[in-house]
């Protein structure tokens, strides 16, 4: 994108909108900022690359990836959709949520945290503490509260 020149976005994985995505990466002349890649078992490595993690299903119960993304410390842009995510992330400090169905705001989400370093370290740091909710020891302590009711 324009305006934030420097930056890549990965898609990883495949299905069945592949092409469709490939042919507007190319309509858009975006071939040197997208890139769709194979899927992978190897996720972490992906993890690690990156800076910001972009999440814009419509719907999605509880998003495993969005946890996964957060313990590597990234911040998350997501839809505002029906489902978790609004639980998991926290506008302003673990991410940014976007309007269901609004791209523009999805857009400038997303370029905010892409153009603020200090704000995706911070949000960096508060997305892997916020999950620390979700570990075994929590986990834990919640199964022992209902098994001893």
């Amino acid at each position: 994108s324009a305006r934030v020149p420097d930056w890549k976005m990965k898609i990883v994985g495949d299905g069945p909108e592949r092409e469709r995505l490939l042919q507007e990466i190319d309509e858009l002349g975006l071939q040197d900022s997208v890139s769709i890649l194979p899927f992978s078992h190897e996720l972490e490595r992906f993890y690690q690359e990156s800076r910001v993690f972009l999440f814009c299903s419509r719907f999605e119960g509880f998003p495993n990836v969005v946890l996964e993304a957060m313990s590597f410390g990234l911040p998350v842009v997501a839809v505002r959709s029906p489902g978790a995510i609004a639980d998991l992330v926290q506008p302003g400090a673990t991410g940014e949520l976007a309007e269901l169905g609004d791209l523009e705001d999805l857009s400038d989400q997303l370029v905010r945290l892409m153009s603020d370093e200090s704000l995706c370290r911070t949000m960096s740091a508060n997305a892997r503490q916020s999950i620390e909710r979700f570990g075994r020891a929590s986990v834990l302590q919640e199964w022992r509260k209902v098994l001893s009711w």
